[in-house]
């Protein structure tokens, strides 16, 4: 008699488990010829040399985004880059806001200073005529047009080719502006192409933030179950007076899944800084707001222009208190991101674990305890939205499974199970307290 009479074993190899959808995966888009497919995926470890090998530079906006966010700690722990197909052609307006006389004016393109100082009959004309002669001496790729009364139209001499702007300011306010107006080539279309290529990302960074891509890529991103981090250097966002800006454009429209970052240059990449800071934490467990990013200096923003941006609910970074942190962490519909974030991956994971535990039974057969398998599932991920943070632990999370004796005959003969409900109640996060007290002698 043999061992297999007595004991028989049978091993049956399980197909390939379920891809689940990354919600610390970063994507960073932008214009290149570098490589042919729509996205490459890149070792956190050793990005930024593989994207030299690969024939991006030091001062290509995509390693600038890359750098910033991988200079965080901790670190994202999976980096895709995307091909945007269509270049965009940077275009910067510098315009003189106030003519201050005896003053100096500098405008910085590329890291090279263009002065201009002021005579004591200033006038903005002459501010802008002495800044264009300043600029075309650096000898820098780019166009400058003067208006004849206070702007200059600063344009890159070749598509897709990236310069990067300053302007620094006397102590006693903002007498340069900035406006970004690039237009848009085609951002949506780009974006479109990279995702039908390549779904497995979830928050997106882009090379080129002008108003115009922006606004555009808004209305795709809020169809999408992802999340999109601009930054923005316009200084009229900063002026209540004007409600036309990048932030209350997308403050009128309320959405949930763009989320613009303030920062006076936009080669800072302030909003790749803040996304490589958060997505390492599980969605839920951390607040966006309060947060010191590496390598980013905090903005000399005024309380006024802090109000601002308040009202405009956009992000911005700051010092409090000696330490620089990011505010306030939200959406220009007044979501909280890590509410967002969190609820995106709540929904994607009772749907995967769902489908996981269908996929891989038999049969689940459409009775009372078929259906409680399917709560059991429900309920597992609602345990895991609490210890991580997305939902509070009291009250208690509640899941409610109608009868299949309720269930309608059409229901039941397509297999179609509805009804299946939970409710559970935000964790959230404190931002701000008031503290009472008294003191008796």
């Amino acid at each position: 008699m043999g061992l297999s009479d007595l004991v028989n074993v049978v091993i049956t190899k399980q197909d390939a488990s379920l891809t689940r959808v990354g919600f610390g995966t970063l994507l960073i888009a932008g214009y290149h010829t570098n490589f042919a497919t729509r996205t490459k995926s890149y070792s956190p470890a050793t990005a930024l040399a593989d994207m030299i090998t690969d024939g991006f530079t030091t001062d290509h906006p995509m390693y600038l985004a890359a750098a910033a966010a991988l200079s965080q700690n901790p670190r994202i722990s999976a980096l895709k880059l995307g091909r945007r197909a269509t270049a965009w052609t940077k275009e910067w307006k510098v315009i003189v806001k106030t003519a201050a006389n005896s003053t100096k004016y500098t405008v910085t393109i590329n890291g090279e200073a263009a002065e201009f100082t002021s005579d004591a009959t200033a006038t903005k004309a002459e501010i802008s005529a002495g800044l264009k002669a300043a600029i075309d001496l650096l000898g820098e790729p780019v166009t400058v047009v003067d208006d004849l009364t206070d702007t200059l139209t600063i344009t890159a001499d070749v598509a897709g080719v990236y310069f990067t702007i300053e302007v620094t300011d006397p102590i006693d306010g903002r007498h340069l502006w900035i406006e970004d107006t690039t237009t848009d080539p085609g951002i949506v279309a780009d974006i479109t192409a990279i995702q039908a290529a390549d779904p497995d990302w979830y928050g997106l960074i882009i090379d080129s933030n002008g108003p115009a891509e922006v606004a555009a890529l808004a209305v795709y991103i809020e169809t999408q179950q992802k999340i999109f981090g601009a930054t923005v250097a316009d200084t009229e966002i900063l002026d209540v007076g004007v409600t036309n800006d990048i932030a209350s454009t997308l403050d009128a429209a309320n959405y949930v899944r763009t989320f613009p970052m303030y920062r006076d240059s936009e080669h800072s990449m302030g909003a790749a800084a803040w996304m490589g800071r958060m997505l390492p934490f599980d969605p839920g467990s951390a607040t966006w707001s309060y947060k010191t990013l590496v390598g980013q200096t905090a903005d000399p923003l005024t309380d006024t222009e802090v109000g601002v941006l308040d009202d405009k609910t956009c992000n911005y970074y700051v010092e409090i208190s000696g330490r620089s942190v990011t505010q306030t962490g939200i959406t220009p519909g007044s979501e909280w991101i890590d509410v967002t974030r969190g609820l995106d991956w709540l929904r994607q994971r009772i749907a995967e674990d769902v489908f996981v535990t269908i996929a891989a039974a038999d049969k689940i057969p459409y009775t009372d305890p078929g259906a409680t398998i399917l709560e059991a599932a429900v309920q597992s991920r609602l345990r895991d939205a609490v210890v991580n943070g997305v939902l509070a632990a009291d009250p208690e999370p509640t899941t409610t499974v109608p009868k299949v004796a309720d269930q309608s005959v059409t229901d039941r003969q397509n297999r179609y199970f509805p009804d299946l409900q939970f409710s559970g109640t935000l964790a959230g996060a404190i931002h701000t307290v008031e503290i009472e007290g008294s003191i008796s002698v």
